[in-house]
């Protein structure tokens, strides 16, 4: 240990500075040492002390840096004890909270004080990261293997999958909880609100006293209140199909459904005597106006002037449109050169009644403008919005009665020019009253066509919208559904990958385009949260498989490098096979009678680099062969093909050339045998040599 180091060399440094001290006390020391012996003691002891403290220091940095090691390590293991206990609390959550409403509400419950454990545990995790970055920070390389990084990565992995899991978890939770909650609400008060219609439509059957006008304008209250609730009926029926087909509390929605059928057979039945209490009111008024024009066709030789005790009056005005005498005698003077009932005499009753549904056919016509310009100042629908309305709707159909009015008003003036021209101060055409309707049905009229031309855009915008959404819902289903392990080589992967890419693509510029448009259609209407949620879900999908792809990109382009990295190197061996079994052909073949043995030395070499390159080739091919594992099972069926076939022909050439190299070195052998009998033929055992050389041959 450094402590024991220290103790061993302190004995030794004592020893050095009391030998130094030793010499100074001789007498015999020469005098140029007496001043450098004291300087190179005083040295050596201050580099020891300072040698000293240095180890003591970092002694003391590494007991504190093991110190808080182990304290990180220790962190990390109760974190990870931890992590695994709220993962099986998680799953343990989802298991025994059951089934139905109440078991949602008991999990997301469950879920909302589990979130506060998690946002207090999270300190405990920032706090092991901020340790182990101090560390690093103060000593650089205590973790140079990596080990704690890793493991504080895990642990930070785990972490962040657990606080997703719960967060996405809630987040569906609540957002069905608060369907559910928008569904109860809405349907009782759906329920509620039919109930007062009901009541206010028999009062207008059986008991209300008002004008037909004043039903007619309170039914046309009713429907477009019944148009209005329309959005909020096909809301309670989504949600109802969407919690359906999250299982939650599937009998008790269904008698909720139920109910809902019940409640749209009502609505369906009022709205049908809407329609015939409206047509019935609406056929009294037409007749009404029928017998206002019904006097253009009278003969012309009767006599206007000529009064009937059983004539009747065409329009009467009602009780909420009474007018003074004096008030109509001020106003209607304007349209005569004289005005004196005793002038007139029985004319006057006759004129009095032309002008009083003169009169009347302005005021509703007035009225109508006043109900339809509200209507056209109202936005025109878009969105989810354009769902509310009939297919046939248009606001030029709206002006359908304010027409028929106008036509009405154009046959009393003809009428009245007719029987009381003389008398006109002007043409009633020119009357600014006249004047300013006409001026108001034609600006009426134009905006009409403006906003069904809007609105048409609107249809087909939203129209491609919903196609859009759809495509992309079937795009994003279809490419998960896709396996790619149908294909049996790199390079049709290859294909089908870019194939696949060139789709995305298109389909992410289409996302966009729907994106853009979900922009200018959303709003906060509980139908369009709907629809956004399946937005959200589909630009998740696509940025799933984006990473896919892209981690395909890598694997695909990996597998095609190795794959052109064999078929070069297969297609090497294939050349270096060529040439060297043309290049074992074009040597000499082994002469038996070639006795010169620096010739069939130069065969052997040959033979034998050519060998030696058949073998670095074999270990080449056994190489790819392992590096076959890694590619598809179409490459790898291909290439393994082709690898037998050069290993039957490199094993071929192998032994054509073992061939050859077995004869050379038999014959080199016997040559050198034979020259070694030759050379001592001049000894005394020449003939037991000349035997042993005819036992060889």
């Amino acid at each position: 240990t450094i402590e024991a180091d220290i103790e061993k060399h302190s004995t030794i440094v004592s020893s050095v500075l009391a030998l130094g001290q030793n010499l100074l006390s001789e007498n015999e020391i020469r005098s140029r040492n007496i001043s450098s012996i004291p300087r190179t003691l005083q040295s050596v002891e201050q580099r020891w002390l300072s040698l000293k403290d240095l180890i003591r220091k970092r002694k003391l940095e590494l007991d504190t840096v093991h110190v808080s090691w182990r304290s990180v390590d220790d962190a990390i293991k109760r974190a990870l004890k931890m992590i695994t206990d709220h993962e099986r609390f998680l799953n343990e959550v989802k298991r025994t909270c059951g089934q139905g409403l109440q078991g949602v509400r008991s999990e997301y419950k469950s879920l909302e004080n589990f979130k506060r454990t998690l946002d207090d545990d999270e300190k405990d995790i920032q706090q092991i990261t901020d340790n182990y970055s101090e560390i690093i920070r103060n000593h650089s390389t205590a973790d140079s293997s990596g080990e704690i990084r890793s493991k504080i990565k895990e642990v930070n992995t785990r972490w962040e999958m657990l606080i997703g899991t719960v967060h996405e978890t809630m987040k569906n939770l609540k957002y069905m909880l608060s369907v559910h909650g928008d569904f109860q609400l809405t349907q009782d008060s759906l329920a509620l609100w039919l109930t007062d219609l009901d009541v206010l439509l028999t009062n207008l059957e059986h008991l209300s006293e008002a004008s037909s006008n004043e039903k007619i304008r309170q039914l046309d209250d009713m429907d477009r209140e019944i148009q209005e609730k329309q959005t909020k009926i096909e809301y309670v029926r989504t949600c109802a199909n969407y919690l359906l087909n999250k299982t939650v509390d599937a009998r008790g929605l269904t008698i909720n459904m139920n109910e809902l059928t019940k409640f749209c057979q009502q609505l369906r039945d009022l709205t049908k005597r809407i329609k015939k209490l409206k047509q019935k009111l609406m056929n009294s008024s037409d007749r009404h106006l029928d017998l206002i024009t019904s006097t253009r066709s009278s003969p012309l030789h009767e006599s206007f002037f000529s009064t009937s005790l059983t004539h009747k009056r065409l329009s009467s005005p009602t009780s909420s449109r009474s007018r003074s005498p004096q008030r109509y005698l001020r106003s209607r003077d304007r349209f005569f050169h004289s005005y004196d009932q005793i002038e007139w005499g029985d004319q006057y009753q006759h004129a009095q009644e032309l002008l009083s549904d003169f009169e009347d056919i302005l005021v509703q016509i007035n009225g109508d403008f006043l109900a339809k310009e509200e209507t056209f100042r109202s936005e025109t629908p878009m969105g989810v919005h354009i769902e509310d309305l009939p297919i046939e709707f248009t606001y030029t159909r709206i002006l359908t009665t304010t027409r028929r009015k106008i036509e009405a008003l154009r046959e009393i003036i003809k009428q009245i020019e007719q029987e009381l021209g003389p008398l006109l101060v002007d043409d009633l055409n020119n009357d600014p009253v006249v004047v300013d309707i006409m001026d108001k049905w034609n600006r009426l009229q134009t905006l009409a066509h403006d906003k069904d031309e809007q609105l048409k855009e609107n249809r087909i915008q939203w129209k491609h919208f919903k196609r859009q959404l759809e495509e992309l819902e079937q795009a994003a289903e279809q490419f998960s559904k896709i396996d790619n392990l149908l294909s049996r080589t790199v390079y049709s992967k290859a294909d089908v990958h870019r194939d696949q890419v060139k789709q995305l693509d298109e389909y992410q510029t289409l996302l966009k385009s729907t994106m853009d448009l979900a922009d200018q259609f959303s709003d906060d209407t509980s139908e369009w949260l709907l629809i956004d949620h399946r937005l959200q879900s589909i630009k998740e999908s696509f940025e799933f498989l984006f990473a896919r792809k892209n981690r395909e990109h890598h694997e695909i382009k990996t597998n095609l490098i190795q794959a052109e990295d064999i078929k070069h190197a297969m297609l090497d061996i294939n050349s270096q096979l060529d040439h060297l079994e043309s290049l074992s052909q074009s040597l000499e073949p082994v002469d038996e009678r070639e006795i010169n043995i620096s010739i069939n030395r130069t065969k052997l070499h040959r033979f034998i680099r050519i060998h030696d390159d058949l073998e670095i080739l074999h270990e080449r091919l056994i190489n790819i062969n392992d590096r076959l594992k890694s590619l598809l099972s179409g490459d790898q069926l291909r290439i393994t093909n082709d690898i037998k076939l050069m290993f039957d022909r490199l094993n071929s050439i192998k032994r054509i050339v073992k061939i050859y190299l077995e004869r050379l070195e038999k014959l080199l052998a016997r040559n050198e045998l034979h020259e070694s009998f030759s050379s001592i033929n001049h000894s005394p055992i020449r003939t037991s040599n000349s035997n042993l050389q005819r036992v060889y041959q």
